[in-house]
């Protein structure tokens, strides 16, 4: 934390990565600045390419930026520059990607707050009841931070619904774990979920453009369960928060399943990150505080 920060000055940050005009995180920092009584800081939305964030940084640095929250398709990028700086943090280095950088003496520290928050989320939307088993929908770079949250959570069995194969990157992680993976069709895997026969929790890690592409709901349930009496014990947790609620989303909730929507593990990563930024921690109230009113009813905020 630097002296200004002490003194109650909010960073000069940024969010990076490619699009960024539709990022909340502008909204969620300045939020907890507010609530912490933090002044006098900036938080920009920078346009920044694949490939990119190496050549941006050092313009960033000369613009007075400190703090970077890191969007897609850079996660990656920026965990080199930890590597390069400071150094990365061991969740940084195990879900492959970074989605943190705060500029120290040493340079860059990369971090990911991505999977403690998805922890916290996965803790609450379960009721703090135990899971041993889950399905994960994807396998991308999200599916590796759903992956370590998971096994956080106490998961040791996981199915993985895919549209094709495993990514290896996934599988090796997932070995590293101790985690059992099975690789199921993402057709079946649904088939499965609507039928009423998955384990108790569904992570969904696919991009909200992705549902567009996979088959309609169709008949969700049969027999007791279409009449509105699905089992209330299934929980399914959506990195995804665009477009909400998507088809099969929807279609839980209205089969009585408790569904989360993505933007809470947004505002709860943003918690992390503004402690990382300013070495403070807001509230989850305050951080979300600034989002649209609308959007705060629709997520369940």
């Amino acid at each position: 934390m630097t002296a200004a920060q002490s003194a109650g000055t909010a960073p000069h940050a940024v969010v990076v990565g490619s699009p960024v005009a539709h990022s909340l995180s502008p909204a969620l920092h300045r939020g907890a600045w507010q609530g912490l009584g933090l002044t006098g800081g900036r938080y920009d939305r920078v346009e920044v390419a694949a490939g990119g964030l190496a050549e941006a940084l050092p313009a960033l640095v000369r613009d007075g930026v400190t703090a970077l929250s890191v969007t897609m398709p850079l996660k990656e990028e920026a965990l080199e520059a930890g590597r390069r700086g400071a150094g990365a943090s061991e969740t940084a280095e195990l879900a492959g990607g970074a989605n943190t950088l705060v500029l120290g003496p040493d340079g860059w520290a990369a971090d990911n707050t991505d999977v403690p928050a998805l922890e916290r989320v996965l803790a609450r939307a379960a009721g703090g009841h135990p899971v041993r088993e889950a399905v994960l929908l994807g396998s991308g770079a999200t599916a590796r931070s759903a992956l370590l949250a998971l096994h956080g959570a106490g998961v040791r069995s996981l199915q993985v619904g895919v549209r094709a194969t495993v990514r290896p990157e996934l599988g090796a992680l997932a070995e590293r774990l101790g985690v059992a993976l099975e690789a199921v069709p993402l057709d079946g895997a649904l088939a499965e979920i609507a039928a009423g026969r998955p384990p108790r929790l569904v992570l969904s890690t696919l991009p909200a453009a992705s549902w567009g592409a996979l088959p309609a709901v169709g008949e969700w349930a049969p027999g007791e369960q279409a009449r509105g009496t699905a089992d209330p014990a299934l929980v399914w947790v959506d990195a995804q928060y665009a477009d909400w609620p998507h088809p099969w989303a929807g279609a839980a909730e209205r089969a009585g399943a408790t569904v989360v929507s993505g933007l809470h593990m947004l505002v709860e990563q943003a918690v992390d990150q503004v402690e990382l930024m300013t070495g403070r921690r807001p509230g989850l109230a305050d951080t979300a505080s600034l989002l649209p009113e609308e959007l705060r009813r629709l997520h369940r905020l």
